[in-house]
């Protein structure tokens, strides 16, 4: 079916509206705990796919009846039900807050088109991924950003109203000139951070050993934290 009938106003419009507003509702529930994966596993390079959910303090995997939005994480108290270790409340954070965000997309676009809906639903759980990221280490993974520019590119191929177009090629056209944009002020940001505030420089003697573990860099006087190394201020370390 071409994805024109499938997002057709009028298909949508034979089921009652809010029946899709809590279905967008739950379905952003469930898209907030896998997005808790990826913010969790993407910064330490590890699979948001494999192994399943499990909790960090004793790998107790958890079976699918204690992994439901938002209802596992208050009927426990936010504490793992093998070991008691505390669950951070930033799981049940992000789950509502994706599952308000959905609402909020259908409510505002549903009626005049269901795929511009769940495509700002889309942009939507990206920008949570990246903020809660770039919160705890100062950093967007490449799989958020370059990852978000194919995905554009795929939609508006897909749908041109998203750029208030009415041929494919116009939207192209102006979906390039949004990433020329975009990756331009990204770019010119970076700049500014490095003219601003500069680069840490550490002077070591030569054939000087480095070690870079999990939490630091090891120095042969010293260790130092990445938390400090990507401070804000912090824009790049030169050794």
């Amino acid at each position: 079916m071409h994805s024109n009938a499938i997002f057709d106003a009028e298909l949508w419009a034979r089921v009652p509206f809010h029946f899709w507003s809590i279905v967008f509702l739950v379905f952003g529930g469930i898209v907030g705990s896998f997005l808790n994966v990826c913010i969790y596993r993407m910064p330490r390079g590890e699979s948001v796919i494999s192994p399943p959910s499990h909790c960090p303090q004793c790998n107790y995997s958890i079976p699918w009846y204690l992994n439901i939005p938002l209802l596992t994480w208050i009927s426990l108290r936010g504490k793992c039900r093998n070991c008691g270790a505390p669950i951070s409340p930033r799981y049940f954070l992000v789950e509502l807050l994706t599952g308000l965000g959905f609402l909020s997309c259908w409510v505002g676009f549903g009626k005049s088109s269901a795929a511009l809906a769940l495509i700002y639903c889309l942009v939507l759980a990206g920008f949570i991924v990246a903020t809660f990221i770039d919160f705890e280490h100062f950093i967007i993974p490449d799989e958020v950003t370059l990852g978000g520019i194919i995905m554009g590119f795929i939609c508006s191929l897909m749908v041109p109203a998203l750029h208030q177009a009415k041929t494919i090629p116009q939207a192209l056209e102006r979906c390039f000139i949004g990433i020329a944009v975009g990756a331009g002020l990204v770019y010119g940001i970076l700049r500014l951070g490095k003219v601003l505030y500069g680069r840490q420089k550490f002077e070591l003697a030569p054939d000087t050993r480095v070690f870079f573990t999990e939490t630091a860099i090891k120095l042969p006087d010293k260790d130092i934290a990445y938390a400090e190394v990507f401070h804000p201020k912090a824009d790049a370390i030169t050794l």
